[in-house]
């Protein structure tokens, strides 16, 4: 049976994957309100939900890539979209020096099998 804390840390995690809040320095609260900055989510969530480090692991990367993208917007590519299949270097204008660690985010995510993240998730 799950914890009161383990339902609030699957709860803040999801919300926060929702919300796109990748640059955000507090996208989740502690039970009581404390604000909490993405690595301090990503340990509790991992101290409060095992067997669910698949879940997180997913949820780091899409953070990564999320937040990595979002500085690569500004005001010359406002509007532009990127059409599927993402192929990193030639869809996208990137951040100088960021184009190895979002391919590297981007291969894990792909090379992630379904099989092996929590249906949880999805709950």
């Amino acid at each position: 049976m799950s914890s009161p804390k383990e339902r609030h840390y699957w709860s803040q995690l999801r919300a926060a994957l929702i919300a796109g809040q990748w640059c955000s320095s507090s996208p989740a609260k502690t039970p009581n309100g404390t604000p909490l900055p993405w690595p301090e989510l990503f340990r509790k969530f991992n101290k409060h939900c095992r067997g669910s480090q698949d879940f997180a692991e997913l949820a780091f990367h899409t953070k990564t890539l999320g937040a990595l993208l979002v500085m690569a917007t500004d005001e010359d590519v406002i509007g532009n979209h990127i059409q599927p299949p993402l192929d990193v270097g030639n869809e996208c204008i990137l951040p100088l020096g960021r184009a190895e660690e979002i391919s590297v985010n981007f291969e894990n995510l792909k090379g992630m099998q379904v099989s092996n993240v929590s249906l949880r998730c999805l709950i």
